[in-house]
């Protein structure tokens, strides 16, 4: 059978699966044949061997059973650079760039941050990006999960960046106060939480892992803990500026808790190509 024909049926068997049936079944055959789409779309009527075609139905059955094309071909691109992704990380989201860009307005816009601290860094596309975009800055990025530090630490390593990001294996900041509390004091800290409710969670999200997720009944959570957390550090301590991604339906809630236990604070709403409130810019 050709790339053509393959490309066609596949197609076929994922147009109720996917959205993006046709460009589902490229990636898939790309990624099975270690090649580029150039590549693929130039030799649509070379033949697949028996072997590739068998790993090819394979691969599309799982995707036919909901698993995310990102596991399935172990990577996605985030903000024009592609991470290594599994399944004990959540898949980066377009919507989390515009943290990016507003990092890197902060420090374009405040000579004393020398350091970016990243909670719950996941595959560490936020701390690696930034690294890579600001190269004078120190970068220390944190996670509960074992496997997504040592994922991150891989992504890291792919784009040479082995020593520029520190990493630290724990809840939210209980880490850097325990190991490096100097980091945070007037200093930038990122935090993309998990924000869901429990009831949101539906079964385009069972593949990914609950704990990079849940936000517990009402999505709060970890943005309780984290904001706990930085309320209890002396004034000296705390960092400069908190950056929290928003999930639109709680934004609201979040705003309450951060005016409540951050009293001193300034809060600043950025939205994104949706015009939704997306991500909070806290002065400190």
């Amino acid at each position: 059978m050709t790339i053509s024909a393959a490309l066609s049926r596949a197609a076929e068997k994922l147009k109720n699966a996917s959205s993006s049936s046709w460009l589902d079944s490229e990636a898939i055959l790309c990624y099975l044949l270690a090649c580029k789409r150039s590549w693929l779309l130039a030799h649509t009527e070379t033949k697949l061997s028996f072997w590739q075609l068998w790993q090819y139905r394979e691969l599309i059955k799982k995707r036919n059973k909901g698993i995310p094309l990102a596991y399935i071909v172990g990577n996605k691109e985030f903000y024009g650079r592609i991470f290594k992704v599994n399944h004990h990380t959540l898949i980066p989201r377009p919507d989390t760039e515009l943290m990016v860009d507003i990092a890197i307005e902060i420090i374009h816009t405040n000579n004393s941050i020398k350091t970016i601290v990243d909670i719950g860094t996941g595959s560490g596309c936020l701390a690696i990006t930034l690294a890579l975009t600001e190269p004078k800055i120190k970068v220390i990025a944190t996670d509960i999960s074992p496997a997504a530090i040592k994922l991150a630490q891989k992504n890291s390593i792919q784009y040479k960046l082995n020593g520029r990001i520190k990493f630290f294996q724990g809840n939210l900041l209980t880490p850097i106060i325990k190991k490096l509390p100097s980091a945070l004091s007037n200093n930038l800290v990122i935090a993309n939480l998990p924000y869901l409710r429990k009831n949101e969670i539906d079964d385009n999200l069972l593949f990914e892992p609950v704990s990079a997720l849940d936000g517990g009944s009402d999505g709060l959570k970890y943005y309780r803990e984290l904001i706990k957390q930085i309320a209890d550090l002396p004034s000296t301590a705390r960092p400069k500026i908190l950056l929290i991604e928003l999930h639109p339906p709680t934004h609201e809630q979040v705003l309450k808790l951060l005016k409540t236990e951050l009293i001193n604070s300034s809060i600043e709403i950025k939205t994104d190509l949706a015009n939704l409130p997306r991500v909070a810019v806290i002065q400190l």
